[in-house]
């Protein structure tokens, strides 16, 4: 018999090692050492089966919380961050909005309007810095409310990590192009009249790159706050005010984004576009002061 041999024997009636003891017939069915490996085999095997019922067990309860108990944990270190994220970015959004400096008269002449990038250079790229790390903070946010919803919402939520993730890099790719227009521009104001034309032939190409690259940004970006809004409204996790909260706000910018695609640019548009980013930037400190306030 193998030690782990675990098939039953059985002996018929009268068969077995015959042994006479004190006058007595005694039959012996079963040696010392077989019934010692069939002990050993049955412990092997009881312990085997108890191994697998714990680890279906650990399994069937991991699957359980994953599919039911989605929401934010009270001292999670991403949501936290998440929170963080959202509150500062909300903050560099405001602060770069206050600072880029603008046309004051309503006009659709470019040099118009690209003027002040130049007359106020080092205003323009501070506030292009915050404007970008803004964006990336926003996007720590948007990792933690990706990862709170694992039930009903998920798919929502997961597209707009997603789409988020290109919009950040496209307004990486926005706000460093406004640096380099306003280069260009304080250059063009301070080059000799007969030279001007060749420096404005560079803010020209510059302002081309980004009359295309921007409404396309806008779309992309605040598409991917509506999935996450829409996530918002569907899950169990967040309020549903602050899903529609978002709704309301994405989709005026995204219409923004496809009219800025087929009309010129002008200062009615960018007075819009501020508005509209002014009422996201209330939305993104809401969401990260009500995480905030469950993950801290």
């Amino acid at each position: 018999m193998s030690l782990f041999q675990t098939k039953p024997y059985m002996l018929n009636r009268g068969e077995g090692q015959r042994l006479q003891s004190l006058g007595a017939l005694v039959i012996v069915k079963a040696t010392a050492e077989q019934t010692e490996r069939a002990r050993v085999a049955q412990v092997l095997n009881h312990l085997l089966l108890d191994r697998l019922v714990r680890s279906n067990r650990r399994q069937s309860t991991l699957r359980e919380h994953t599919m039911t108990h989605q929401g934010i944990v009270k001292g999670d270190a991403q949501q936290r961050l998440g929170s963080v994220g959202f509150i500062i970015g909300a903050i560099l959004f405001g602060t770069s909005g206050l600072l880029m400096p603008h046309a004051t008269n309503p006009t659709s002449d470019l040099q118009e309007m690209l003027k002040p990038l130049g007359e106020y250079q080092y205003r323009t790229t501070i506030a292009s810095l915050f404007g970008m790390v803004g964006f990336w903070m926003a996007l720590i946010g948007v990792a933690g409310v990706s990862r709170s919803i694992t039930a009903r919402g998920a798919v929502w939520a997961r597209l707009g990590f997603y789409f988020t993730l290109i919009g950040t890099a496209l307004w990486t790719v926005c706000w460093a192009l406004d640096m380099n227009t306003a280069n260009a521009v304080a250059n063009w104001l301070s080059t000799p009249t007969d030279s001007k034309a060749a420096a404005w032939s560079v803010v020209a190409s510059l302002s081309a790159f980004g009359r295309g690259i921007v409404p396309t940004t806008w779309i992309l970006y605040w598409l991917a706050l509506a999935f996450l809004s829409i996530a918002m409204v569907h899950s169990d996790v967040y309020p549903r005010w602050l899903g529609w909260a978002g709704l309301i706000v994405s989709i005026p910018m995204i219409t923004l984004g496809i009219f800025q695609i087929f009309i010129p640019r002008s200062i009615t548009l960018t007075l819009i576009f501020s508005m509209l980013m002014l009422l996201t930037t209330l939305w993104t400190l809401a969401t990260g002061l009500w995480v905030a306030r469950k993950a801290w």
